[in-house]
């Protein structure tokens, strides 16, 4: 699509629009994000974090929701994080006795502020609720600074 039948196609309700969908800064997103804050749009993007964006970019975008991947999705990426420049940071945890210190750790070593990261229980959990609750009690009992939240569309489909 162009960048035109993109906006003309756009429900003007929301005041938000997120790009996102496979690693969207693999694009030039500037001229989107530009043309939908000129249109009175709030902007957010949500990456793996593996691609930092231009500053053009960054000044047009409100959001940065970014979910750098964990050993345990059997990649090993590269990140630079150093001037912090993520709204948030999303962990999926699937162990949370060797995830929340794999976190922890990377946390440490890219300079992230702590009350920027968010965890997660693994979605693909039968029991979505439960692993929540080992979360949340994992990341207490280690005395992390981490926000634990839910997926909330998890438990919408879990009833």
């Amino acid at each position: 699509m162009t960048l035109e039948q993109i906006l003309d196609s756009l429900d003007t309700t929301p005041q938000w629009t997120t790009v996102t969908g496979g690693e969207p800064l693999l694009q030039d997103i500037f001229p989107l994000a530009d043309a939908l804050k000129n249109k009175g749009f709030k902007v957010a993007v949500e990456t793996n974090g593996t691609v930092k964006p231009r500053e053009e970019v960054r000044k047009v975008v409100d959001v940065f929701s970014v979910s750098p991947k964990l050993s345990n999705s059997g990649y090993k990426l590269r990140y630079d994080f150093s001037d912090d420049w993520a709204t948030y940071y999303k962990f999926v945890i699937v162990n949370p006795e060797v995830d929340l210190r794999e976190v922890k750790d990377f946390v440490e070593s890219q300079g992230i502020r702590k009350e920027k990261v968010i965890v997660q229980p693994d979605g693909n959990r039968r029991d979505y609720l439960q692993a929540l609750k080992e979360l949340a009690d994992k990341v207490m009992e280690m005395r992390l600074p981490f926000r634990v939240l839910p997926q909330l569309h998890r438990i919408i489909s879990y009833r």
